[in-house]
């Protein structure tokens, strides 16, 4: 339970089960299946992974790999002790390293880190599949709300893509251009003085 630990006091009890695929499992065997079940088993580590050990029976010992060169894997692991050989039950927390080749080591469990990676925009104007979306900073982007815009008006959905055509917002209608290509896609229209529908200044 020391990895399941480490995860939870790190990132919290939900995403810790999440990067865990899943589940909280004190048996070693089937805290490697639940990564087997996700295709997230590998043979080659990276930083993060989950190690699991074997003897000569099952899987008997876990540990969260700390650093990978070309020839050496550097772990953290629970309820074991120093020395280079493989301590499943040892009774402390040791910093230990093994040979890439070790017959000890049946695999990695590799965590969805996406899980828990905040993603970075890119401020401004941005354009997928679903539509137009505007990121205000690095980290965040409007959604559920009106903003002016170099001078024009744009209403965002709870999804935070700008609305095309007409759309009933608070209980009234509006109008936004809907044209793909359009050098304002996406802009709120007014009515002018003699009723004519044009693009909002504001």
């Amino acid at each position: 339970m020391f990895v399941d630990w480490c995860f939870v006091q790190a990132f919290g009890n939900g995403p810790a089960k999440e990067l865990l695929c899943g589940k909280f499992d004190a048996y070693t065997p089937n805290s490697a299946q639940y990564y087997k079940n996700k295709g997230q088993y590998n043979k080659i580590p990276q930083p993060g992974d989950q190690v699991f050990f074997k003897n000569d029976i099952r899987i008997c010992h876990t540990g969260i790999v700390t650093k990978v060169t070309g020839t050496m894997v550097y772990t953290i692991e629970g309820n074991t002790s120093a020395g280079g050989a493989v301590i499943p039950n040892g009774g402390a927390v040791s910093e230990k390293s093994y040979s890439l080749s070790n017959s000890a080591i049946d695999g990695y469990g590799r965590p969805d880190w996406n899980v828990v990676l905040q993603p970075e925009y890119t401020p401004g104007w941005n354009h997928d599949n679903n539509g137009w979306w505007y990121a205000d900073s690095k980290t965040t982007y409007h959604k559920s709300c009106w903003q002016i815009i170099n001078g024009h008006k744009y209403y965002f959905n709870p999804d935070g893509y700008a609305v095309t055509g007409w759309q009933v917002i608070d209980g009234r209608d509006f109008y936004f251009e809907p044209r793909a290509g359009h050098p304002l896609e996406c802009a709120l229209y007014v009515s002018d003085r003699d009723g004519v529908q044009v693009l909002g200044a504001f």
